[in-house]
């Protein structure tokens, strides 16, 4: 009776055991086991493709927790603040952000919710460099936010672009 009530405990989806018979038990363990471990590597697939998709459109993308620390730093993220993944996981925002702009520009931020912003960040040359930044949250298996995600994109060249059209504009029109 024990091990029926550890079984359908274990595998509430699956119909009682008919018998307290221990090979049973042990095959629908084996299955259950399996089932995870393919589900497991559909999500490592998963999580690669995406990955992949990330590094083909230049994008950096880090992981940070609820206490906005970086927690996973891809290699593209790190290469674009030209420090090293390691050296990264822990470092908040405020870490990172040495940018020496004006005061009303919108930093590096780590949002627990979804955001869109620009934000300006001084490289170790001292050169002022643009930033798409989007966050996002992440959620754990019960829903709950456990942390989020930043991607970032380097639009300095766009934006040095903008502004030589501007400066084109308001000289020959």
């Amino acid at each position: 009776e024990t091990l029926k009530e550890a079984a359908s405990t274990l595998f509430p989806d699956r119909p009682l055991l008919e018998n307290d018979d221990l090979l049973q038990l042990a095959d629908v363990v084996q299955e259950e086991i399996e089932k995870r471990q393919i589900a497991e590597t559909r999500r490592a697939q998963s999580d690669q493709r995406l990955l992949d998709i990330i590094e083909s459109l230049n994008l950096g993308m880090a992981r940070y927790d609820l206490e906005s620390r970086l927690t996973q730093v891809e290699p593209r993220f790190a290469e674009i603040f030209g420090r090293d993944e390691a050296d990264m996981i822990g470092l908040s925002a405020s870490d990172i952000s040495t940018s020496r702009v004006s005061e009303d520009e919108t930093r590096i931020q780590f949002y627990l919710e979804s955001k869109v912003f620009e934000s300006p960040y001084s490289n170790s040359n001292g050169d002022i460099m643009r930033l798409l930044c989007t966050t996002a949250p992440l959620f754990d298996d019960a829903s709950r936010v456990e942390g989020g995600v930043i991607v970032v994109f380097d639009i300095t060249a766009r934006k040095k672009l903008q502004q030589e059209m501007a400066l084109y504009l308001n000289t020959y029109l």
